[in-house]
């Protein structure tokens, strides 16, 4: 079945791990992969019903390309939707790998107008409107994928970063009631003083 890759971040990655990768048969896994490079081949590919497989960036399902395809095909009972690591609370990618799934999202889409200024010259006006999804595809979550640090990792980090006198340091990574707090109970049984310590609240 064919595999294609949406992200231009990810292409370029993909691109020199084929030439750089040490190991020749992932190099050569590389070259099974085709590349989304169009709106025009993203809709050939909607439009096709046989079975593949596509790999897109997903910034927790709020940003990327995903959020072309969540208004396509989360509706579709077919369609399985994959998430590899952590979600930020009140992402809608959290919101879809709730241990509950839920029967709808609430998916905000961006819509631009084309128009002509005074002058001419062509300007685009963008607005924002909600739609109602049905959550009728099957979500999976495989949290051991994160990209993000683990405790062990920012723990090293932190330990050893040059410390000025009366250095702030914020925790703005995990759960806020949960891992960020545990992280800094961690730091403080390792002998750390947590007092220039902070755990921020929204817009703080």
């Amino acid at each position: 079945f064919p595999i294609y890759l949406d992200s231009p971040l990810a292409t370029v990655y993909t691109a020199l791990y084929a030439i750089y990768a040490a190991d020749e048969g992932f190099r050569g896994s590389m070259k099974l992969v085709d590349v989304i490079t169009s709106k025009e081949m993203r809709e050939e590919i909607f439009l096709d019903k046989k079975f593949r497989v596509i790999i897109t960036s997903s910034g927790m399902a709020q940003g990327g390309p995903i959020r072309t395809y969540l208004p396509k095909w989360l509706q579709n009972s077919q369609v399985e939707f994959s998430f590899p690591g952590y979600m930020a609370h009140e992402t809608d990618g959290w919101k879809l790998t709730a241990k509950e799934k839920p029967e709808f999202l609430e998916f905000k889409m961006e819509s631009k107008k084309k128009g002509a200024n005074k002058d001419n010259t062509d300007s685009s006006e963008s607005s924002v409107s909600t739609v109602q999804l049905k959550v009728n595809a099957k979500i999976n979550h495989y949290t051991h994928f994160s990209g993000h640090a683990d405790e062990k990792d920012l723990l090293r980090w932190y330990t050893s970063l040059p410390k000025a006198p009366g250095m702030k340091f914020s925790i703005v990574h995990g759960v806020r009631k949960g891992a960020s707090r545990l992280f800094r109970e961690t730091m403080q049984r390792k002998g750390i003083d947590v007092k220039n310590v902070k755990i921020p609240k929204l817009k703080e």
